[in-house]
């Protein structure tokens, strides 16, 4: 069976684990791949703007990766404005959805008006019988 194209919020959210799934590994690899004639780095102000600066670097790649797989997914539907409009309308509606959905405050709202339905259906079946 094949798998239907993924949209791209799920290309998102792929590439986002997989980024941090690629950190997790890095950081427990480092240490073991490090040379250990080399004295560990001070935790100098130095040291950490390298860091830093080597870790915006990386945020940038991986957001400039997250811009081409977007225009990749989309690219489908280059020169159909009809089309491209109703993706993204389709896309910001589940988003909103997904997000309404995902509130906890919503949960528990929606998980007490469904017992009180299903107490109300079961009350009412003991007063028919």
């Amino acid at each position: 069976m094949r798998h239907p194209p993924y949209l791209p919020f799920q290309i998102l959210i792929l590439a986002r684990r997989a980024t941090i799934t690629l950190f997790i590994a890095i950081s427990q690899l480092g240490p073991l791949l490090q040379n250990p004639q080399k004295p560990p780095l001070q935790n100098t102000e130095l040291s950490q703007q390298l860091q830093l600066d080597r870790l915006t670097q990386i945020a940038r790649g991986n957001e400039a990766e997250a811009t081409r797989l977007l225009a990749l997914d989309m690219a489908p539907f280059v020169g159909d404005d009809q089309a491209l409009n109703d993706v993204r309308g389709k896309m910001k509606e589940w988003l909103v959805q997904n997000t309404i959905r995902a509130d906890p405050e919503v949960r528990d709202a929606v998980g007490r008006v469904m017992g009180n339905r299903n107490d109300g259906a079961a009350l009412r079946a003991r007063q028919a019988s």
